[in-house]
């Protein structure tokens, strides 16, 4: 059962993405450390991105593909995505006025509660493991606003 789960996701990402040629090349640009666009989400509210880890053990492959693509969020942003352009415009300025909020927040894994979803996408590449993961980008951006980190949208 779990096999089909895992093996339908692939698809629905396959099918999303237009063809396995174009998986395969976000792939490679995860691998580079770039954050891409995965498919259109199903949940509103959710961004999906596709990021990759050079790591062999898979537990920690999938914590650091969810904190560069959380990271990405935050201080970057993802093309192609509902979040575009960085939700933090200063990443600097912003670890300088609330430096351990932003170290624990991704070093230290807080990250955890907005990740939604991560799914280990089929091995094609000789180091590493890609992963297509999905994150509440609505509840981390009202953290970040109670937080202070950013202001509310149209204010």
């Amino acid at each position: 059962m779990r096999a089909a789960r895992w093996v339908g996701a692939a698809l629905v990402a396959v099918a999303a993405l237009g063809a396995p040629g174009a998986l395969a090349a976000q792939r490679n640009m995860a691998l580079e450390g770039q954050v891409t666009a995965g498919p259109p989400p199903e949940d509103p509210g959710t961004v999906l991105a596709i990021a990759s880890s050079p790591e062999r053990n898979r537990r920690k492959a999938a914590i650091e593909a969810q904190a560069r693509v959380v990271r990405a969020l935050l201080f970057v942003g993802v093309p192609g995505t509902v979040v575009p352009q960085a939700m933090v415009p200063d990443e600097a300025a912003a670890r300088a006025q609330s430096p351990g909020y932003f170290e624990q927040l991704i070093e230290g894994q807080g990250f955890a509660p907005y990740v939604v979803r991560t799914q280990e996408l089929p091995k094609q590449v000789e180091k590493g493991t890609t992963w297509l993961v999905t994150v509440n980008y609505v509840a981390l951006r009202t953290a970040l606003e109670q937080r202070g980190a950013v202001r509310k949208f149209g204010f």
